[in-house]
């Protein structure tokens, strides 16, 4: 099934976080591997069959996901495995990083923020918007917002929450009013772009 039109801009952008949020994972697992001490070394080769395993099912399940070839439900247990891993890859860097190497600090730093950024857009896969357009039931349009005139469908640039609004009357300080997020819903590079054009 191909993806056209309706919400194909937001399937896109939660197809491309879970490819490189996988690979990110995976890559470091694969760094922890090779730079671990020679006691844990065992251990590792013990679990590399799992963990080449994993990296070929969870690019199986995005390369599906990206097709809309796959129920949602192995979408978003795919998509708890990856967060969760980087919540797990941040905890094991930040216990690194407390022996006072700055890089550890700031690698866990990001790899909180990603997993931050997973699960914040994770609700997206829940929303019956979406989920009609990813099953081909619905165009995405959305009957199920009964959109007033002049408004459209939109997703949050941050958190890709789903919104009604009206492009003519977005301010340039809006913000998203999803209470997890915040984020501007204009962003800078649209506004240079407008300024330009003026």
């Amino acid at each position: 099934m191909t993806t056209t039109g309706g919400l194909d801009p937001v399937h896109r952008q939660l197809s491309s976080l879970l490819l490189s949020t996988t690979i990110l994972v995976y890559a470091l697992l694969i760094l922890l591997a090779a730079s671990s001490p020679e006691l844990t070394r065992p251990f590792w080769l013990a679990i590399s069959p799992v963990i080449v395993i994993g990296v070929v099912v969870q690019l199986l399940v995005w390369r599906k996901f990206r097709e809309r070839d796959i129920a949602i439900q192995h979408v978003k247990l795919s998509w708890v495995v990856v967060g969760g891993s980087c919540i797990l890859l941040a905890l094991l860097h930040i216990a690194r990083a407390l022996q006072g190497n700055l890089v550890e600090w700031i690698l866990g730093g990001m790899l909180f923020y990603l997993s931050w950024s997973m699960f914040s857009r994770f609700s997206t896969l829940d929303n019956p918007v979406y989920r009609g357009w990813y099953s081909g039931s619905s165009d995405g349009s959305s009957p199920l917002l009964d959109l007033k005139p002049g408004e459209m469908l939109a997703a949050c640039p941050h958190c890709s929450s789903l919104l009604a609004v009206r492009p003519d009357q977005l301010e340039a300080d809006e913000r998203c009013p999803n209470p997890d997020c915040g984020g501007r819903l204009v962003l800078e590079s649209t506004l240079s772009r407008l300024a330009e054009e003026e």
